[in-house]
């Protein structure tokens, strides 16, 4: 959060993405392991659809949400 707390954005506001190409391309299966619980995969091949990694959700909530909640 250095970054992102230098620039003055709250909290609330940030959430960390990482892009790959598709679900098959090498880069990702070399890096699913080191991911971050409570951060964001996202696909080209597949836009609309985005993998939350997170630990302990007992229900379904909405990306806004899961951004909102303190780490």
């Amino acid at each position: 959060y250095a970054i992102t707390d230098k620039g003055k954005f709250k909290r609330s506001q940030v959430a960390f993405v990482t892009a790959y190409a598709d679900r098959e391309t090498a880069g990702f299966k070399k890096t699913i392991t080191g991911l971050a619980w409570g951060t964001f995969a996202w696909f080209m091949s597949e836009p609309e659809k985005i993998v939350v990694l997170r630990d302990g959700v007992s229900r379904l909530v909405s990306l806004n949400e899961l951004v909102a909640q303190p780490a």
